[in-house]
């Protein structure tokens, strides 16, 4: 019989980040992992309205991955590069082996 920890791991893979249902991928540092990129999350979570300049705005994603293809988990104002854009982590979560990667880039 599987331990809770294995059906946990299982599901990750197989239904959470699974390339046939929600999955996508993504080259990430330099590495091809299947992950989740979201646009909006962050824009549904935020309270307060960042300031914005003419000609400058942020761009704000969040990207789900497994901790495990990654490699490690991210640190707070690590740059990563994302299919070819750099963004600095603003936050990183590790929930039961899948990464919430919060990441933030100021673009014109």
């Amino acid at each position: 019989m599987d331990t809770l920890k294995d059906l946990i791991v299982n599901d990750n893979k197989n239904i959470y980040l699974d390339i046939r249902e929600f999955g996508s991928k993504h080259n990430i540092d330099g590495k091809e992992i299947i992950a989740i990129l979201d646009e909006d999350v962050l824009q549904e979570r935020r309270q307060v309205k960042i300031e914005q300049y003419p000609g400058a705005f942020v761009s704000d994603k969040v990207i789900f991955i497994i901790k495990e293809d990654l490699g490690y988990c991210p640190t707070f104002h690590q740059s990563m590069n994302i299919d070819g854009q750099y963004y600095n982590v603003t936050k990183a979560i590790d929930s039961d082996g899948i990464l919430e990667v919060q990441l933030g880039a100021n673009e014109s």
